[in-house]
């Protein structure tokens, strides 16, 4: 639908301070155009543009794309690469689930659900008025009473955002709670009713974002410092739906090489890694990758070892070693190139005149850990060859299997120009002022510091003169994305990037870990709402350092981390220089746990890799995932985020306070739940207290799902080649569903094998149903036993194809256990029982 007249009289009771009047509906191929005329303004930060111009874009039948920019003068957007889906708009009355209203004056606009007429964004708010000035662009929406919002990231709160102001712009910090952190995301998604739809702001300036209550409305107001208004709004219904029509636009989330998924250990200080390795095989702790910091560089210079510490040809024999064994290798490589000349990547770049520029156009200098630095130019042509080059002059020397980049924000250890920190150019708003915009967003700890502070001046330029105050934020999703292209065209696979800064769709180029954490409890606590909303961020490969980065881990902290982050979908331990070592094997209690806990992790592999897989081809887009996106219609689950489910089969209940051996864990009434240790059906509903000894974390199986395992291993090259089992856990109405996703876990272009179960069970008997999908797996790898949970009665017989089947019944939990042989698990077939 087009637009509707909407005229609402008490508007001008209270006339807000900027107006604009639409005008000139013009009807376009991709939906409707319309002009803005300025009626009164304000000229707090600048003059009002006069003239705007209006467009409703019909994109999908669940998403509309609308814009508001000056049509006369060109202002920065945000480049197209960060669109995944390049479509032709579909035009109007094509079956879109929205509808678009609007009162001309003072101009707002209105996009409701056409299926349930639920408002989606409302910009009639008397206190955000649209504002359009040469540095500063604000919009509102109006959210209802009793709002439920997620997402706005970076930043360290709980999942459930509370109201507050959330600052976008990419910096180094060491994490604290409520501070713009390492990424900038301006899409949120709300909850109304049990019911999910999207907002993204694609626009790559800093910006607040204010989440209040006005005059007993919730509203959202946009304040960015440039570009245009670029939104566009999602109708969602679940909310996975409304997370998957996000990343559809942005990119779909990259899937990752299998043995990404192992566990992983680094710190940074290590004297020798083979100790390390050694010390986890003997301790018989699964470990999949070893990592090094940026003390294995030769004076901190990338794509060099330290000849000393870590001299190549002993990282290439003993990297050889992890290769001959299926493990792997991860070095870090940061942003800052020291420009050294007769370092071979600061004379190569130069000669191809790649360096960011300062205002007056000479390569800009700062400093990070080599010393005085330049910075790549991720929009200058030759940047990727030049990147890719650099990487396999290290590769080369040591066949590393990822990459870990850091300090891409960009951080930089001075502010602006070393020694020379910007100074305000004019007094005039008139005046465009890179370093200090007239309007301050609440940068920082602080919450003013300037824009420079720690990283770039933000006068300096890019290739095609785009300015860093555009493209700061964008500046490690283009490092992520360079890097991964690099990484697959040097190796030939899948690559693993863990990147620490990011924007909106850099899930689609790589992973994130969630930054220099402290090893304290309430930084365990609030890992879970980070993973959780990077997740619905688009951002499924991701975890925090497990133990902590800073500060030294006790024994107990580190035993409770390891029950949580063996489940993150991104697993890795991490600590600091200087800080006391913490890997698994250092406390006999420690190690008792990880094995137990990493052992159930690599059984569910399988399901963690079908997830990435849903993610990637759109069946869904979470890995780890918050309860309600489970169970949207209960209230109470909108608020858990010390609890977290991996897909819709596995809950984690865990300890996440000291000296705590009880947990209360949260079960939504309307789901069937099983001990994922015993079995055993609970009885559980709404709050329940849990016995959680230092060595047990609490783990509940979801009726209604059927899980893929695998026998583990301590490498996966090898669990790989275990037989798979089936836990088949049934809901209240004896039916569940699964599948499972197999390839050969490595290649970019892969022969792929997409299987569907479905299981019916009633007191007369059952059946399961598989269903194999796309091509045939490569590998024979068997599927040896299904465990249905569930099961009331003992059945007589178990068959298949005509043909019996070896079974016992646990009366005692329920369970029926089918025992296979000789069947592939890439196979169909239909089992039954009576």
């Amino acid at each position: 639908m087009r637009g509707v007249l909407l005229w609402l009289p008490f508007l001008c009771l209270v006339a807000a301070t900027t107006e604009y009047k639409l005008e000139s509906i013009v009807n376009e191929e991709y939906g409707w155009s319309a002009a803005l005329r300025l009626i009164s303004g304000d000229n707090k930060y600048g003059k009002d543009t006069k003239d705007l111009r209006l467009d409703v874009y019909f994109q999908t039948r669940e998403r509309l794309r609308f814009t508001i920019t000056d049509p006369y003068t060109a202002r920065w957007q945000v480049p197209s690469f960060t669109i995944a889906d390049q479509t032709k708009p579909m035009g109007p009355n094509r079956g879109e689930d929205y509808q678009v209203n609007y009162t001309t004056y003072p101009f707002s606009l209105q996009i409701t659900r056409r299926s349930d007429l639920r408002v989606l964004f409302d910009s009639n708010v008397l206190f955000g008025p649209l504002t359009f000035q040469n540095q500063f662009l604000q919009i509102s929406t109006r959210l209802g009473n009793d709002s439920s919002i997620f997402g706005l990231g970076e930043h360290v709160t709980n999942l459930k955002l509370p109201y507050n102001t959330y600052t976008l712009w990419n910096r180094d910090l060491p994490t604290p709670e409520n501070t713009n952190l390492y990424g900038s995301h301006p899409f949120y998604l709300q909850m109304v009713d049990g019911k999910a739809h999207g907002v993204f702001f694609h626009n790559s300036n800093g910006m607040d974002v204010l989440y209040r209550q006005e005059s007993s409305q919730d509203t959202l107001t946009f304040r960015a410092i440039g570009g245009i208004l670029d939104f566009y709004i999602f109708t969602g219904g679940t909310p996975e739906d409304a997370v998957n029509q996000y990343t559809q636009l942005v990119g779909r989330p990259y899937m990752p090489p299998y043995w990404a998924l192992g566990f992983h250990q680094c710190r940074y200080g290590y004297r020798t890694v083979e100790t390390v390795v050694e010390n986890y095989t003997i301790a018989d702790i699964p470990l999949e990758t070893i990592w090094t910091d940026i003390d294995y560089m030769d004076n901190y210079f990338d794509f060099t070892y330290d000849p000393e510490r870590f001299p190549p040809a002993q990282m290439k024999a003993f990297v050889d070693s992890l290769h001959a064994v299926g493990r792997h290798y991860m070095p870090i490589v940061d942003v800052g190139i020291s420009n050294t000349t007769g370092y071979f990547a600061y004379d190569s770049g130069s000669a191809l005149d790649l360096w960011t520029k300062d205002g007056e156009g000479n390569d800009f200098i700062g400093k990070v850990w080599p010393g005085l630095s330049v910075f790549p130019d991720w929009f200058h042509p030759k940047s990727a060859q030049w990147w890719e080059d650099c990487l396999k002059v290290q590769h080369d020397q040591v066949p590393f299997d990822g990459m870990w980049i850091d300090m891409n924000e960009i951080s930089n250890f001075c502010d602006g120009v070393c020694g020379n920190p910007p100074k305000p150019i004019a007094n005039s708003v008139d005046e465009f002022d890179p370093n200090f915009p007239p309007y301050a967003i609440q940068n920082g700890e602080n919450k003013n510091d300037p824009l420079y502070h720690s990283v770039l001046d933000m006068s300096c330029r890019h290739y095609g003169g785009e300015r860093e105050y555009d493209t700061h934020n964008l500046h490690g999703y283009m490092q992520t994305w360079r890097s991964r292209d690099a990484m697959e065209n040097i190796r030939g696979q899948r690559a693993l990037i863990i990147s620490r800064s990011s924007y909106s769709g850099h899930g689609s180029r790589g992973g994130r870990w969630t930054g220099d954490n402290r090893s304290t409890f309430r930084d365990l606590e609030m890992s879970i709402p980070d993973v959780l909303h990077l997740n619905l961020l688009g951002i499924p490969l991701v975890g925090a350092d497990i133990c902590g980065f800073q500060e030294d881990a006790t024994e107990q902290l580190c035993g409770r981390w390891i029950q949580v982050g063996a489940f993150y979908p991104f697993s890795r331990n991490h600590n600091s220089l200087g800080q006391k070592s913490q890997e698994l094997y250092r406390w006999e209690s420690v190690t008792n746990i990880s094995r137990t806990v990493l052992n159930i992790r690599y059984r569910l592999l399988p399901l963690y890799y079908t997830l990435f897989h849903h993610a990637r081809v759109g069946i869904s887009s979470t890995v780890a995932r918050a309860l309600f996106f489970v169970f949207p219609q209960d209230i109470q689950a909108l608020s858990i985020d010390q609890q977290f489910m991996i897909g819709n089969s596995l809950l984690i209940t865990p300890v996440l306070t000291e000296d705590t051996y009880q947990v209360t864990g949260y079960f939504p009434p309307m789901g069937r739940w099983y001990d994922f240790y015993t079995y055993e059906e609970m009885p559980y509903s709404g709050n329940v207290q849990l016995d959680a000894p230092l060595d047990f974390v609490p783990l509940h199986l979801l009726g209604g799902s059927i899980t893929p395992t695998q026998a583990p291993n301590n490498i996966l090259r090898e669990a790989r080649k275990n037989p798979f089992l089936l836990i088949v856990a049934l809901n209240h109405q004896g039916s569940s569903t699964g599948s499972l996703y197999l390839d050969d876990g490595g290649s970019i272009d892969t022969n792929s094998t997409y299987i569907q179960y479905r299981c019916q069970s009633s007191r007369t008997g059952g059946s399961i149903r598989s269903t194999r999908e796309k091509k045939d797996y490569p590998e024979k790898a068997l599927l040896g036993q299904i465990d249905v949970l569930g099961v009331s009665t003992s059945p007589s017989v178990v068959q298949s194809n005509n043909q019996k089947l070896s079974f016992t019944y646990n009366e005692t939990v329920s369970v029926l256990s089918i025992y296979l042989t000789n069947t592939l698990v890439a196979s169909d077939f239909t089992i039954k029982w009576k």
